[in-house]
């Protein structure tokens, strides 16, 4: 509030004091007079903004004019190219069949090449054989469940990918049972990778212990508890590539269920081909974690290196990666199971 002493107006009457509140000003007279009055804001004109907008659509007109620039350039040269092939071919008929003669024997040369190349290219990256990768579990059956809240059935998904990915970088065709976290009937996995004419089957897991602190840690793969020849060898070759990587430690190759040899895991007993069961280090284990966590990469690259060999072991593929059985591999020790074909599994 504003105070002033002025004197009487035209009126006779006195101003007691004046105010101003924003836009309006208020002048009070000793005779209980107010008289009000509105005043205009003036508008700042922000010179700066303006300034740095007009730049802005110079720069724009500039750039608009360069398009167009380019747009009608490429227009006038392919005018021009034009002009000049119609002059080159009203030249002497000799010399045009000369030009005519040399372009049809590099295009069949351009031709040739592009041929022989793609012939080349599938199969340096093919390889003849099929794989089935299974990560274990799945949406409400989790697996392992750590008290920090990692689930098995998501970590086996994460290297099933990174699997998957790295056998098809080497052309080797993969069939996955799950790509999501979703639950698959493990007789469902089973009849799939049948179905398909898979050459091996893997499925991907980690161990657990119900007590963290007892120091369980390790690698270990489970194979049918009659110990095919064939089973075996793709789960040595495996636990091999896995140890040559780094791993806690391995504990070999185990025929059976985990703790009960006369029983089996039943992606084992339903699948024609070669398979076996990974159980990659504990989940439970604070060193088979940080392991796996910097070196994941690493293990996928050893599952995919040692199935490629067993594939070579086993005379699927040549050296080469070319084919050399015309039906699936099937392993000598499931011999007695049929598929129907309606995808159910069945025994001799």
């Amino acid at each position: 509030m504003e105070y002033f002493s002025a004197p009487p107006d035209n009126s006779g009457r006195r101003v007691v004091y004046t105010e101003r509140r924003g836009d309006v000003g208020y002048t009070y007279y000793d005779d209980g007079i107010v008289k009000i009055t509105h005043y205009r804001r003036r508008r700042k004109v922000y010179w700066g903004r303006i300034a740095i907008a007009v730049v802005v659509l110079i720069l724009l007109i500039m750039g608009l004019v360069q398009v167009i620039k380019i747009f009608t350039g490429g227009s006038k040269k392919d005018s021009s190219d034009s002009d000049k092939q119609f002059v080159f071919e009203s030249s002497s008929a000799a010399e045009a069949d000369t030009t005519v003669s040399t372009a049809d024997e590099d295009v069949s040369k351009t031709s040739a090449a592009s041929a022989e190349s793609s012939e080349e290219e599938p199969n340096a990256k093919k390889m003849g054989f099929k794989v089935c990768i299974d990560p274990g579990h799945g949406d409400y059956d989790t697996g392992v469940l750590t008290g920090e809240g990692l689930t098995e059935s998501s970590k086996n998904l994460e290297f099933a990918k990174l699997v998957q990915e790295q056998l098809e970088a080497e052309g080797v065709e993969v069939l996955m049972t799950r790509t999501e976290d979703v639950n698959v009937p493990i007789t469902k996995r089973c009849s799939m990778a049948n179905e398909a004419g898979c050459d091996f089957f893997v499925s991907l897991h980690r161990n657990g212990t119900s007590d963290p602190f007892d120091g369980s840690c390790g690698t270990e793969i489970f194979i049918n508890n009659a110990s095919p020849e064939m089973d075996k060898k793709l789960a040595t070759n495996i636990l091999d590539a896995l140890d040559q990587v780094g791993i806690t430690r391995s504990l070999g190759v185990s025929a059976g269920f985990s703790g009960k040899p006369e029983s089996n895991y039943q992606i084992n007993t339903d699948t024609l081909m070669p398979s076996c069961q990974l159980e990659l280090g504990y989940l439970t284990s604070d060193d088979d974690n940080a392991l796996y966590e910097s070196m994941k990469q690493d293990y996928a690259i050893a599952v995919t290196e040692a199935l490629v060999k067993t594939a070579k072991e086993l005379g699927v593929i040549d050296e080469n990666g070319g084919r050399l059985i015309t039906e699936p591999l099937i392993s000598e020790g499931k011999s007695h199971i049929t598929v129907s074909l309606d995808g159910e599994v069945g025994m001799v």
